[in-house]
């Protein structure tokens, strides 16, 4: 199945219009910066991402994988100020590097995130989640029969010109369909983040995702990279809207195949989330 991303970019924003609604979120590019960068944020948003990885396999041969991700941001506020937060994950391959395409396996997570505790300027923000990977996607590019689930933490504080992050996540496959072992995830993922808020709604900095996987062989459990990005938030009409780049470096790659380096653009719209209103 050939994936034309040009139309499916057109087809998410056309999808993607139930949630806009002429409504006035934040002013202020500096505010929307800060709340757009929090991960329990009370912003809906959706971030449509295309990716652009470079993988090297055993025979030192370069291939490269181009796909759109989009991931809609849908929190549900409490009345205790706690939020329930879903992000589900939607991603199509335009190539993987041998002239496949298709969509990935559907995954999403829950999270509850705790109402936020300030003390002396400071913020605390805490929340847990479940995650899990549904087999949705394209036998093609070998998805469609692995179910996971797992679970997540996130721990952060805010401050007036930066944030910091720790957010652990734990993935583990329930069904392997046809796959069998080799289809086995035992994943842990554990993102730490600085993020620096510099005003004129501009962030950067650095948010690197070290993985470690249980089932790979001994010595190719661990991938890490180096991270950097940086984004810009601007209210148009009515709207904050963030644009942001991100490279990843990997220094430590599993083998055969492993990732050398990564490269995502997103685009971020707040938009009204009207499923709120059926709760």
């Amino acid at each position: 199945m050939k994936i034309n991303t040009n139309k499916l970019l057109k087809y998410t924003f056309i999808l993607s219009g139930a949630f806009f609604t002429n409504l006035a979120i934040a002013n202020d590019a500096d505010e929307a910066a800060k709340e757009l960068a929090n991960p329990n944020t009370a912003f809906a948003s959706l971030n449509i991402k295309p990716q652009y990885i470079a993988f090297k396999n055993e025979n030192g041969e370069d291939f490269e994988e181009t796909s759109l991700l989009f991931q809609p941001v849908l929190p549900f506020p409490r009345d205790d100020g706690s939020k329930i937060i879903v992000r589900p994950a939607i991603t199509a391959v335009e190539d993987n590097g041998f002239g496949e395409s298709g969509m990935k396996d559907i995954s999403s997570d829950v999270f509850y995130a705790l109402p936020t505790v300030v003390e002396d300027s400071i913020a605390t923000i805490e929340g847990f989640g479940a995650l899990f990977s549904l087999p949705t996607g394209s036998s093609d590019l070998g998805q469609g029969e692995v179910t996971s689930i797992g679970a997540s933490y996130i721990l952060g504080k805010i401050a007036a010109d930066n944030i910091k992050l720790f957010f652990p996540q734990h993935l583990v496959s329930v069904d392997e369909g046809d796959l069998g072992n080799s289809g086995k995830v035992n994943l842990t993922t554990i993102q730490l983040g600085y993020i620096k808020l510099p005003g004129g709604g501009w962030n950067y900095g650095t948010g690197p995702k070290i993985k470690y996987n249980w089932e790979a062989e001994s010595g190719e459990e661990w991938t890490v990279p180096l991270n950097f990005s940086i984004g810009k938030t601007t209210v148009l009409g009515d709207r904050p809207w963030k644009f942001s780049l991100e490279f990843d470096y990997f220094v430590v790659t599993p083998e055969p195949i492993g990732p050398e380096y990564q490269i995502t653009f997103t685009i971020t719209p707040v938009v009204q989330n009207t499923l709120a209103n059926w709760f």
